[in-house]
C-alpha cells in the first residue's frame, strides 16, 4: 500500500474553471489504457463552487478520479491545504493580472511542487482585434506580455529551470 501512494501523481489545474485541459488529457490517457493512469489523481481549484457540479454532468464522463478544491488562486492557505504536486496547469489567468499579482501566484505554484515537479502556465501578446473584443466587448483588461517578460515572472518567483515556447503566430507563449 505505501509503496502504491509513492507512485501517486498529483496534477492541479488553478484556477480550474472547466479544467477542459485536465480532461483532454485524462481521456486520452485512459482512452489509450496508459498503465499509470491508475496512479492520477487529478485536482481542480476555483473560487466557483457551483462550477464543480457542473463539470460532473459535462466533462467528467470517463468517471475521472477527481478531487475539487474551492478557492482563491491567490491565497497561500489553500495551497497549503491541498498539498504537493508533480504538474500545476494554469492557462490563461497570469494574462488577467499586473505582475505582482502574477508573481505572487508564481510563487504559490512554486513552492507547492514537488521537488522535481513542472508548471505548465501562457501568456498572451497583444493582438488588435482581440485586445478590442476582450476591452469592449468582455470589459476585461489584459496584462499583455513578451516571452522574456514572462521568464522574468517566473526567475523572480523562483523558477530556475525555465523553457518556452511559442506558437507560430508568436501569440501565445507557454
Amino acid at each position: 500500500e505505501s509503496n502504491n501512494h509513492n507512485k501517486k501523481l498529483h496534477i492541479l489545474s488553478a484556477p480550474s474553471g472547466y479544467g477542459r485541459e485536465i480532461f483532454e488529457v485524462a481521456d486520452e490517457l485512459k482512452s489509450n489504457n496508459y498503465k499509470k493512469y491508475a496512479y492520477v489523481n487529478w485536482h481542480l481549484l476555483d473560487l466557483n463552487k457551483k462550477l464543480f457540479s457542473e463539470i460532473e454532468k459535462k466533462f467528467n464522463k470517463n468517471n475521472h478520479n477527481l478531487k475539487y478544491w474551492k478557492g482563491d488562486a491567490l491565497n497561500h492557505k489553500i495551497f497549503t491545504k491541498m498539498g504537493k504536486f508533480d504538474l500545476i496547469m494554469s492557462t490563461g489567468f497570469v494574462d488577467f493580472l499586473p505582475d505582482d499579482k502574477a508573481v505572487k501566484f508564481y510563487r504559490l505554484v512554486y513552492k507547492t511542487l514537488k521537488s522535481k515537479g513542472k508548471f505548465v502556465t501562457s501568456g498572451m501578446k497583444k493582438h488588435r482585434l482581440s485586445d478590442y473584443l476582450l476591452r469592449n466587448i468582455a470589459e476585461l483588461h489584459t496584462f499583455y506580455r513578451t516571452e522574456e517578460q514572462l521568464k522574468d515572472l517566473a526567475t523572480s518567483a523562483g523558477f530556475k529551470s525555465i523553457r518556452t515556447y511559442q506558437e507560430p503566430n508568436k501569440i501565445l507563449t507557454m
